[in-house]
């Protein structure tokens, strides 16, 4: 299977507006595993593992249509060997 992993980062007003909900429902649309978590600096960091396909539609609509507002994302590659077989929201 042609799978990619990105771990993903965004900025702007995306704590306390439903926005971890939001990715993790869109994951499961999408069929991405991994996680989504706010980070103490205020933004919110998501891990995003699936086909390479369903990763850039899940991140299409992770941009398109946020609770929040988005001004920035940052993706870089991935490197784990966490098996990770759905998405989660951690605390």
């Amino acid at each position: 299977m042609n799978e990619t992993a990105l771990k993903i980062h965004l900025y702007g007003i995306v704590q306390g507006v439903g926005m971890r909900h939001h990715v993790r429902r869109q994951a499961q649309h999408h069929g991405v595993r991994g996680y989504v978590k706010n980070l103490a600096s205020g933004s919110v960091e998501c891990a995003a593992i699936g086909a390479r396909p369903a990763v850039a539609s899940f991140l299409s609509a992770v941009r398109e249509h946020p609770p929040g507002r988005i001004d920035r994302i940052e993706t870089t590659p991935l490197d784990t060997d966490e098996p990770f077989v759905r998405f989660e929201i951690r605390f």
